[in-house]
């Protein structure tokens, strides 16, 4: 019996300047008949992709070949979600142990919701590298599967001192003026899970945050009325700062005590960290480490002391954003936590511990920095798995990584989600991802619409 697939042909050359990524060829066969004997050819056509980023932002240093193949029905139904597969290889042109094992992939489902799929490694075979690609999308409909090539190496989505960073490819496997390959999931009755990202044409952009049902907050106009909320303190970077000036603005009951990571994880040196990374030297830890002044080690401590007129009840979030991440290991950073919690934990009994996940990074930052700048999403995925593995039952999860990362390049500005002082449609991501942690805390019956103040204190790093 035949098997109608759909496979793309794509070939990555490095650009000679060492500044763009060059992916100079793609041939696209979307109608491959695949029958016992041979297969056969519906059309073929040589295209070019688009670096989706400016081109500083990083390079190939190899030439690859990608192909990505799925069947013509490729998902299956199932209780919670539809499951469609595909699968991804990348062949180097010259086998190098160094580049095992094997490409990173941001990989996306865009349409009639997004959804980020699921990479599993299969190995090697020869020298190609093979990875299976599972999307659960949770609408039926026609969808675009969007391949982001990230790193050569999985090795290099995962940096950390003494090495030096390698700057992100941040280019899409696409077809210029033909789109993506695409598939029809079909429509099918599943049970409710949490919102996510949603095409509809009256929200601005096109996007919405919502549930299945349609009524979960998480709304990217409106918040739950403050009212019904709890007093609320943010502990935290400039994620929360960025929370705590969308709050106030719109009259709720909150404060903002500032932090650098679960250690102290302020630079001392900027410019020096600086010209030793551009030199290709990454050795130092240039932070201060440990439980200085801005730790969540240290708040944890005595959270009474941290916040003046903490009352029973009060909900407190504790934030390390990415600090941690962009200085060292993701398993250094898991045993930090481990001792974070638990130290935190005393207090669950008083108030309503929660703890916030780093939202996604939108490496339009790289360049502070250069080599020393190791934040990068595949990081924050692992970290997010640590999270849920230590995280004590008596704290809920701000999931800030889930709500972004499906849109992580749209940034309001180098990394943030929200922009006190901005065109509101610009931080309409981050305000989906605070009324979506609002739900978890507040009556959800009533709604206000959502209005951006002006930027209170410092500004955010």
């Amino acid at each position: 019996q035949a098997i109608l697939a759909q496979v793309i042909f794509a070939q990555a050359r490095p650009n000679a300047d060492q500044r763009a990524v060059d992916m100079a060829m793609l041939r696209l066969l979307p109608l491959a008949l695949l029958g016992p004997c041979s297969a056969q050819v519906a059309q073929k056509l040589v295209l070019s992709p688009r670096p989706k980023w400016p081109v500083r932002r990083g390079h190939l240093r190899h030439n690859w070949t990608f192909e990505l193949r799925m069947a013509a029905t490729p998902c299956k139904v199932g209780a919670t979600d539809i499951a469609c597969e595909a699968e991804l290889m990348a062949t180097p042109s010259l086998p190098m142990a160094s580049l095992r094992p094997g490409p990173a992939y941001i990989v996306r489902a865009v349409g009639p919701t997004i959804e980020v799929c699921e990479i599993q490694p299969m190995g090697q075979a020869g020298s190609t590298f093979v990875s299976k690609i599972v999307c659960r999308v949770r609408a039926g409909g026609l969808y675009e599967l969007r391949p982001l090539l990230m790193y050569e190496s999985e090795s290099e989505a995962f940096p950390a001192p003494p090495d030096c960073s390698t700057p992100c490819v941040c280019s899409d496997l696409e077809l210029p003026g033909k789109g993506f390959a695409d598939f029809a999931a079909p429509h099918a009755r599943l049970a409710f899970l949490p919102g996510r990202w949603r095409w509809t044409r009256e929200s601005a952009g096109g996007w919405e945050w919502a549930s299945d049902s349609g009524t979960e907050p998480g709304r990217s106009k409106s918040l739950p009325s403050p009212g019904t909320c709890p007093r609320i303190h943010l502990v935290g970077d400039s994620h929360d700062r960025a929370a705590y000036d969308l709050l106030r603005a719109n009259g709720f009951d909150v404060t903002y005590i500032g932090g650098i990571g679960v250690q102290q994880h302020w630079m001392l040196d900027m410019e020096r960290i600086h010209l030793e990374a551009t030199r290709g030297d990454c050795r130092r830890q240039a932070f201060r480490g440990g439980e200085g002044p801005g730790s969540l080690l240290r708040a944890a401590q005595d959270l009474p002391k941290l916040i003046p007129g903490l009352s029973k009840g009060d909900v407190v979030v504790l934030s390390a954003g990415s600090w941690d991440l962009r200085d060292m290991s993701v398993e250094h950073f898991a045993r930090d936590l481990e001792l974070l919690f638990s130290r935190a934990a005393r207090y669950a009994g008083f108030v309503r511990l929660v703890f916030r996940l780093a939202p996604a990074y939108s490496y339009l930052r790289d360049d502070f920095l250069r080599g020393r700048e190791m934040r990068t999403n595949q990081k924050l995925m692992a970290a997010r798995d640590a999270v849920r593995r230590s995280l004590p039952a008596a704290m809920a999860l701000w999931d800030s990584f889930a709500v972004t990362l499906p849109r992580f390049e749209e940034s309001c500005d180098t990394h943030h989600f929200i922009c006190a002082g901005k065109d509101l449609d610009k931080s309409r991501i981050g305000i989906a991802d605070v009324s979506h942690f609002l739900g978890s805390v507040c009556d959800n019956r009533t709604a206000v619409a959502v209005k951006l103040g002006p930027q209170r204190g410092n500004g955010y790093v």
